[in-house]
């Protein structure tokens, strides 16, 4: 048999058409194009594979990536190109058109291969036999056939299978082929690039918008791929429109498919391409964003699903999830296309449609989808209802801005009303802080509950219940506390079918009867209601409620002195809020003022301050918070030495409190007299004392006894002393009952009882030392700084003391820390920790006004260790630059005067 080399533009009789020969080269790469590296390497890798499957929709750039690949591997491949139009299907038309192809590319074949000499099979043999013997391995790639035929699907497996492996064949197809798929990848021997592979990423997709001259934030790129879905043709689309935008980021935001070029591709190469039954089935279940077994038979009639199934194999722009089978979703510019058609075609079952899948989420328990279907038709009664019967009314309460239900009912009109409606506008009354709009909703609603059917008015009722404990609560009612308990019994009753449901609203009222409790000042009882609160409200859906929970009782704790418990639950809810998105204004400041209480019992005053300036972001309105705020910053003031700015804020904090709230105004009072106390002012602290209104036996006896200690009244003091060791001591804060241990050591230091000072002392260390609790130590009279002074071991063993008792030699603990205002601007007191030598050295030359370069020069160490001092002298002289430093180190006689 004769046998021709073909040299690469040799002709079997195709070759006088100008147009035929085009398809037969690998096409031009767009102006704009992007090198896609990674889907490149994957086309390489998969060599050795003798299928590779690019199945994805129209404008997936499909062809433009095989083409770049085509144009890299010229040098290195032997790759022939096959473009097919209609009517290239047929058998004969299709092998005639492959061995044309082939030829083209130099193989050696047998004259008129593919004409009427040959029968089917035999031609199927010689063209086999040619490619095993052929110098080098032929690349074929098919762009746009797609495999329906099931006969020529055989016999393209046959000729992958007889050519010795020295055939790779391409496929570019918008569906997959009638092949044997399956037993290619069993045999490992197919590589498959699909849509979810061709996806542009945000990286491809910031290089494609560059090629456009067109600048976007990193956000609105990553918004963009997820909009398009990195679809190669709607990227482009909107690079296109992106390009005369004025503000192309907020352009983004409203990429839409239903308007312009995306439309007018997606109505040519997708709806326009289905038959009139297949239109319609994408019509009917567009109305909804995922697709799922039943849903779509209720939407779309008996065989839906398969039909899905169908056209997602077929890549048609709609993607079955894969953790999922089964569900399905339309890629949103279709969606966006379809829905625009179905509304303008016929508004009325587009509005039933919506109702419909509302009607089927609602009956499958998933409340959400429910809602926002009812809201996206206009059913707010609907939707409304929906979340009063399935128990969801707390997360309105709650008000999580990231929520659902509380982004759909901020949008419900005013004018719409009824039961339902009235609670769920009282729910998010509440979740604004507007108990006088809340109390106005709920009364509409029992007014109108009557009106409807037995089951609703029992699921309203409850609700109303609900909302109005935690209204109460949150007023500071006198029976919030019993009407939540009432609540939470008829919950138990009501609703335990429902237990997620039941577990979010029992954890609703548990906090807001702790919060109101705490408000009332019962700390004993808060304690345990909010404990029992954070444990109900561990679970999905109700984080909201465990970081209020744990902010309240992380502060509960300090109020009693348990520091570590308290920083244990402020630290857990200042996570737990940053990990589900609130911002610093909508959480809650109790747990930035628990840590700056504990920061300042632990005397780190500056981290007190840290935490306090934090807190403000929060407080709002809200007085107690605020008087509690005013609390912490003026026992940070005494402790820095400001005494008078501490009395001055405790008296306006005193001023702006409600006067029902008697536990925090002693609070403040009782701080108001230490800072007298600090300051030498004892008759003014025990009239100060004496204004006590809820007085707590062992708190007044130590003031007392320190007012007595300056006075030396030493009989009076050893009266306190007795209060304070005593049984009427059992239960008081760990602070107090450490300041009465430090009163007895000043009485027993006084009476010359040196053994038993030590006793006192080694009980108040021991009891401080589990909660680092400092601050009793730091305002310590003179004789007991001298009793720990003279035993290096005792001060060794207790090391965690730090700064609060300085060693002799290292400065005059007496003299004040730093003085901290509200705004957190640091005045002059001592040093928070000595200068090294060193340090001391590079301050010197700070004065100097030396660079970095020059200090590091003169000093003979590097630059960095030079920084690294300079950062270290700032944060121990409390500010935050050099220049500061230098003038507040002159104050401090650190450096002398004579400097410039």
């Amino acid at each position: 048999m004769k046998m021709t080399e073909q040299s690469p533009t040799a002709s079997r009789g195709c070759i006088e058409d100008p147009i035929l020969t085009l398809r037969f080269e690998v096409p031009r790469l767009p102006k704009q194009y992007v090198e896609r590296r990674r889907l490149l390497n994957r086309l390489d890798e998969g060599g050795h594979r003798p299928l590779t499957l690019v199945s994805a929709p129209a404008g997936s750039g499909k062809t433009t990536l095989l083409a770049a690949w085509a144009a890299q591997r010229k040098a290195q491949d032997v790759v022939a190109w096959l473009t097919f139009e209609i009517g290239d299907d047929q058998p004969e038309r299709f092998w005639s058109l492959v061995i044309e192809s082939m030829s083209r590319r130099g193989l050696a074949l047998p004259d008129d291969l593919s004409g009427s000499r040959y029968p089917h099979r035999r031609m199927l043999m010689e063209l086999s036999v040619a490619l095993a013997h052929s110098n080098r391995p032929l690349t074929l790639v098919l762009d746009g056939f797609e495999v329906t035929d099931a006969r020529l699907a055989r016999d393209v497996e046959f000729l992958l299978g007889h050519s010795g492996r020295r055939l790779r064949i391409v496929l570019l197809t918008r569906a997959d082929p009638v092949m044997r798929l399956d037993r290619f990848r069993l045999q490992d021997t197919i590589t498959e690039l699909r849509m979810a592979d061709l996806a542009f990423s945000d990286e491809e997709t910031a290089r494609l918008l560059e090629q456009s001259k067109v600048n976007l934030s990193s956000r609105s790129v990553s918004s963009l791929v997820d909009r398009t879905r990195g679809w190669a043709a709607g990227l482009r689309f909107a690079a296109m429109l992106l390009e005369h935008s004025e503000d192309p980021d907020e352009t983004v935001a409203q990429l839409n498919g239903d308007s312009g070029n995306i439309a007018e591709y997606l109505m040519a190469e997708i709806l326009q391409t289905q038959g009139a039954e297949t239109r319609e089935l994408l019509l009917r279940t567009s109305v909804v964003d995922v697709l799922q077994p039943g849903l779509v038979e209720e939407l779309g009639g008996r065989g839906a699903g398969r039909a899905m199934a169908s056209l997602a194999r077929a890549n048609v722009l709609i993607e079955e999830l894969r953790d999922h089978p089964g569900w399905f979703r339309y890629h949103p510019f279709l969606r966006d296309l379809l829905r625009a058609e179905l509304a303008y075609a016929s508004p009325h079952l587009y509005r039933r449609l919506q109702l419909r899948a509302a009607t089927w989420f609602a009956s499958q328990g998933h409340l959400h989808e429910a809602v926002v279907m009812c809201a996206a038709s206009g059913a707010w009664t609907d939707a409304a209802r929906y979340t009063v019967e399935g128990l969801a009314i707390g997360q309105l309460v709650m008000g999580d801005g990231a929520n659902d239900l509380v982004r759909v009912f901020r949008d419900m009109p005013r004018a719409i009303a009824g039961p339902s409606p009235y609670v769920v506008r009282a729910a998010l009354a509440l979740a604004d802080s507007d108990p006088v709009l809340c109390a106005e909703e709920l009364s509409r609603a029992r007014d109108s509950v009557d009106d409807v059917n037995p089951r609703v008015a029992r699921a309203v009722g409850l609700a109303i219940d609900v909302v109005d404990s935690v209204r109460a609560c949150l007023a500071d009612e006198v029976t919030s506390a019993t009407s939540a308990d009432d609540t939470a019994r008829r919950l138990a009753a009501e609703a335990h079918h429902d237990s997620e449901a039941h577990k979010e609203l029992s954890a609703l009222l548990q906090t807001s009867k702790g919060v109101a409790q705490f408000r009332a000042g019962d700390i004993v009882a808060t304690s345990e209601t909010l404990s029992a609160a954070a444990q109900a409200a561990e679970g999905a859906g109700r984080e909201p409620l465990l970081v209020s929970a744990l902010a309240h009782s992380g502060l509960v704790a300090c109020v009693q002195g348990r520091l570590r418990e308290g920083e244990d639950r402020a630290c857990r809810s200042i996570a737990l809020a940053a990990a589900i998105g609130m911002s610093p204004s909508e959480r809650f400041p109790e747990a930035e003022i628990a840590l700056a209480w504990v920061s300042v019992e632990r005397y780190d005053l500056r981290a007190a301050a840290e935490h306090l300036n934090a807190s403000m972001t929060a407080i709002g309105a809200d007085p107690i918070a605020s008087g509690l705020s005013s609390l912490v910053r003026a026992r940070l003031l005494r402790l820095g030495g400001g005494t008078q700015e501490a009395i001055t804020l405790i008296d306006e904090a005193r001023a702006t409190l409600p006067g029902h709230v008697v536990w925090l105004a002693d609070l403040l009072r009782i701080e108001a007299a230490e800072a007298l106390i600090a300051r030498g002012d004892a008759e003014r602290a025990m009239r100060v004392v004496d204004g006590l209104q809820r007085p707590e036996a062992a708190a007044v006896s130590l003031l007392r006894g320190r007012a007595h200690l300056i006075r030396d009244d030493w009989e009076a003091v050893a009266a306190s002393v007795a209060d304070l060791v005593g049984p009427e001591s059992t239960g008081a804060a760990l602070p107090v009952v450490v300041g009465g241990c430090l009163l007895q050591v000043a009485l027993e230091l006084h009476h010359g009882r040196g053994s038993r000072a030590r006793v006192a002392l080694d009980r108040a260390l021991h009891l401080a030392a589990p909660e680092c609790l400092r601050s009793p130590f730091r305002g310590t009279p003179a004789p007991i700084r001298t009793m720990l002074e003279a035993d290096p071991r005792l001060l060794a063993h207790n090391a965690w003391l730090g700064r609060a008792v300085t060693p002799r030699g290292t400065g005059d603990p007496g003299v004040p820390l730093q003085r901290v205002t509200g705004t957190s601007t640091l005045g002059s007191g001592a040093v928070l920790e000595p200068l090294t030598a060193k340090e001391k050295e590079v301050l010197g030359h700070l004065s100097e006004l030396l660079t970095t370069q020059e200090i590091a020069a003169t000093m003979f160490i590097s630059v960095n260790t030079v920084r690294t001092h300079v950062a270290s002298i700032l944060r121990k002289l409390a500010v935050s630059r050099r220049n500061e430093a230098v003038r507040r180190a002159r104050a401090l006689s650190l450096i002398g005067s004579g400097r410039p």
